[in-house]
């Protein structure tokens, strides 16, 4: 069995890492341009790398993790009236419109 020095972040785990931070990054980015999200609000990536040690302090397990912290959805409000015993809502000009069709007891 061969062994290779660790000398750099990205060596540990063969860059597995680097691959987290990226699938990470891909997260935060789709955060930032996601319209319901607030433009403003604070992204982070968390990069934790965990060791545990044997009793004889030769053979560590290492964990390595990467979290994010998002901006949450931002909350949509309307208004609805109580017309006739029956709710209506104006229609929202940029709000699209599913027609389900009629339904019927058959």
């Amino acid at each position: 069995m061969s062994y290779k020095e660790i000398t750099s972040i990205t060596d540990i785990g063969g860059g597995v890492i680097g691959e987290q931070f990226n699938r990470a990054l891909e997260e935060v980015k789709a955060n930032l341009l996601d319209v319901a999200t607030s433009a403003k609000a604070k992204r982070k990536i968390v990069l934790t790398i965990t060791f545990a040690g044997n009793e004889n302090r030769n053979v560590f397990e290492v964990e390595v993790k990467a979290t994010t912290g998002l901006a949450p959805v931002k909350a949509d409000t309307t208004s609805i009236l109580l017309d006739n015993n029956v709710f209506v809502e104006q229609e929202k000009p940029q709000q699209l419109i599913l027609d389900l069709g009629e339904a019927t007891n058959e």
